[in-house]
């Protein structure tokens, strides 16, 4: 009885909590949420869990039920729980979901969990909170999110009636991103650089704004930097490294190869069919960099070893890709001497000429030195690196394994 008692009162005491914290509607779809919200002109709260994610079960637990969080939330938000994994076990209300949830992660970019979703009552996205949040965290963070929206939307009006000078517009631009309303700086941004002169773009302070706001190949920017990359290299300088290229090659492939790039079943002839099909031109070095990245990816070492060595032969003076980051993954894990031997090269001139004060690169090379059984040239490389750091402890650990003669992969 003891037992039953007790169990009675911790069930009653759960409930009462649940009862303080936000109330989550149970029964909406997604339209019945944001026609609620407009109609009780209120923001979107969005709880976007995962069923296997720790940190969200820590949330339900011990954040959401916060007397202080309800207060806060409830008076303000009309609130929903949407998961977006699915299980075979999933029942109705969750399926039910399936269609919202999947365009609601793509759309907005969910790929981490928990993550919080902010709509304004027009369910525009207004902010993201990402991660664990404890009470205190979570009410300053929505808090903040409603401040930064509504001093935005008055500079928005003035934009749509009429206030649409260039330092305007790119200010616009620049908050609408900060605040999460990434959609809409991209399309304020595409006005802008549409309505642009070739000799107004052509400009450094708008091409560099345009290179920052080219995502799609159906953007302005795309064709330009495609089209005319010698023009635009030539505005940005030598230092960048052909920007154009990079910017393009990256485009493509998000739209052509990153689809298929989580799955690590990508079809190479009907990629490269399509990508020659719409960009007319492909070169040998483009499909070098496009399958060492994937296979980078997917953790491919063998192929990954294979064509970074075929893609550094000739692209080490103008990379498209990171040459720090991706040469690292050849100290780790590749073992061929002739991919070992790119890798070096490589780095050499990396730091030769653009990350001559960058602690990291110099850790790099030391490392594919030592891995190339270059000791004595791995040991000044990594005394460099730990100049540069400061002795920050990594590096000295490193160097230190390096007299030794360790192991340090």
């Amino acid at each position: 009885m003891k037992n039953l008692i007790t169990t009675f009162f911790a069930v009653i005491l759960a409930v009462i909590a649940h009862a303080q914290g936000i109330r989550f509607e149970d029964s909406l779809n997604w339209k019945q949420i944001t026609d609620k919200a407009k109609m009780e002109n209120k923001y979107i709260f969005m709880d976007a869990y995962a069923s296997w994610c720790v940190p969200c079960k820590e949330m339900d637990a011990n954040t959401f039920p916060k007397k202080e969080v309800g207060d806060f939330i409830n008076e303000r938000f009309v609130s929903v729980k949407v998961q977006m994994d699915q299980l075979k076990n999933d029942n109705d209300k969750v399926k039910s979901w399936y269609v919202d949830a999947k365009e609601i992660s793509g759309k907005y970019e969910v790929s981490a969990f928990p993550t919080i979703l902010i709509f304004n009552t027009s369910a525009e996205l207004a902010g993201k909170i990402l991660g664990f949040r404890d009470a205190n965290e979570l009410i300053a963070e929505a808090k903040k999110i409603i401040e930064d929206s509504e001093a935005f939307e008055p500079k928005y009006r003035a934009y749509l009636a009429g206030k649409n000078d260039s330092a305007y517009v790119k200010a616009l631009v620049v908050e609408a991103d900060r605040i999460g309303r990434k959609g809409l700086a991209h399309t304020l941004a595409q006005k802008y650089i549409n309505n642009l002169s070739e000799s107004e773009l052509f400009k450094p302070h708008n091409l560099v704004f345009t290179y920052v706001h080219t995502s799609k190949s159906t953007d302005r920017g795309f064709k330009i930097f495609r089209n005319q990359a010698k023009k635009a290299d030539d505005i940005f300088g030598p230092k960048f490294r052909r920007p154009s290229k990079r910017l393009v090659d990256k485009i493509i492939y998000g739209e052509e190869i990153e689809p298929y790039a989580k799955s690590g079943n990508a079809d190479w002839e009907k990629i490269l069919s399509t990508i020659k099909k719409k960009y007319e031109a492909l070169d040998d070095e483009y499909y070098y960099g496009i399958r060492m990245y994937y296979a980078s990816e997917n953790k491919l070492w063998d192929e990954f070893g294979k064509f970074y060595a075929l893609y550094y032969k000739t692209a080490f003076n103008h990379s498209a890709y990171h040459i720090n980051n991706i040469s690292w993954w050849v100290a780790q894990y590749v073992n061929d001497p002739s991919v070992l031997d790119v890798a070096v090269n490589t780095m050499k001139y990396n730091n030769e000429h653009y990350d001559m004060d960058n602690a990291g690169a110099w850790d790099t090379y030391a490392n594919l030195l030592y891995k190339a059984g270059r000791k004595a040239e791995a040991i000044a490389a990594q005394e460099k690196a730990v100049e540069l750091s400061k002795n920050g402890k990594e590096f000295v650990d490193t160097l230190e394994k390096m007299k030794a003669g360790a192991k340090i992969w």
